[in-house]
């Protein structure tokens, strides 16, 4: 499936839980705590879709009713539209130019590598293309250094590469962790002892894997959106049981989105395989001609053009 570039930047529910104002006290009590939390490939209409079809959100319904819906045309997420460039704009505030990540998998002239999941733990792939500083805001916060700033992030891309890593942070990349662990780990960390964070960071591979596997608009789909609004319930569940959901402003929002293909293109339909090397995938692969094919490839796509 082909990831669609949606008019805003995921599904971004801004819900700020206290309510009549953000709290910038110095004291870490009263200290304005942010939790961030990813739904990967969220597509913006999900959850009316799942609705119409009889699948009841009462918890996703209760943050929006509880805080602000972002649904403004206004807002884009970043091409290409995939996990980790995505992800990665979204803790920097930069355009994948910038930041380096144009991609889950790419080639890297300058390196003469590819970036791909298995080599990716090197900080020379995160920190930028130019002169640009590249700092995700977890290590922006926890730069300030005093007692009350601290980040602990639960399998954001980037976030447990030596160079980049927050004070709190769970290796390697494991999907088969159980959601209500991440929750409860991120939960934890807020309330800890010994250096307690004020800004969490939680990632969730669904319902990304689903809709690659059977279609964004599938029965399966509406099913996981209702699996989703199940986890979103325990969070806020563990949240209350923590007496911190009233003082977190609580970020949802997603990478990107996803719409059903009814068309495969074949490159090797059209230039002979052993011409040229392919990186990457959908929605935007690397074709690297081989030495003496520059032309003759470039050719071939201004007459198919």
């Amino acid at each position: 499936m082909a990831s669609e570039w949606f008019n805003f930047v995921g599904l971004a529910f801004l819900l700020l839980n206290v309510f009549d104002y953000i709290n910038v006290s110095i004291s870490h009590e009263e200290i304005s705590r942010v939790l961030l939390i990813s739904l990967d490939g969220f597509r913006w209409d999900y959850i009316d879709m799942a609705n119409k079809k009889g699948c009841s959100t009462p918890n996703f319904q209760m943050l929006i009713d509880n805080g602000v819906l972002v649904t403004s045309p206004g807002n884009q997420n970043v091409f290409i539209t995939k996990t980790f460039p995505n992800h990665y704009s979204l803790v920097t505030g930069l355009y994948e130019e910038s930041h380096g990540l144009v991609a889950n998998e790419f080639y890297d002239p300058v390196f003469n590598e590819t970036f791909t999941f298995h080599n990716q733990d090197h900080i020379k792939w995160w920190n930028g293309t130019g002169t640009q500083r590249v700092e995700p805001i977890w290590l922006t916060n926890d730069a300030v250094g005093d007692e009350h700033h601290a980040s602990g992030v639960f399998f954001w891309p980037g976030s447990e590469v030596k160079g980049n890593q927050p004070k709190h942070f769970m290796w390697p990349y494991n999907e088969s962790v159980p959601f209500s662990v991440r929750a409860d780990t991120v939960a934890g960390w807020f309330i800890q002892e010994s250096g307690p964070i004020n800004f969490g960071v939680l990632y969730y591979h669904e319902p990304d894997a689903t809709g690659h596997k059977h279609g964004p608009d599938s029965v399966q789909m509406v099913d996981m959106i209702c699996t989703l609004d199940g986890y979103v319930g325990y969070l806020i569940k563990i949240l209350k049981e923590k007496n911190i959901f009233d003082e977190l402003n609580i970020i949802l929002t997603s990478d990107h989105g996803m719409t059903g293909t009814n068309e495969d293109v074949y490159i090797d339909d059209y230039v002979d395989s052993s011409l040229y090397t392919w990186y990457g995938g959908s929605p935007v692969a690397n074709v690297l001609p081989k030495p003496g094919t520059v032309l003759f490839v470039l050719l071939l796509c201004h007459i198919m053009i």
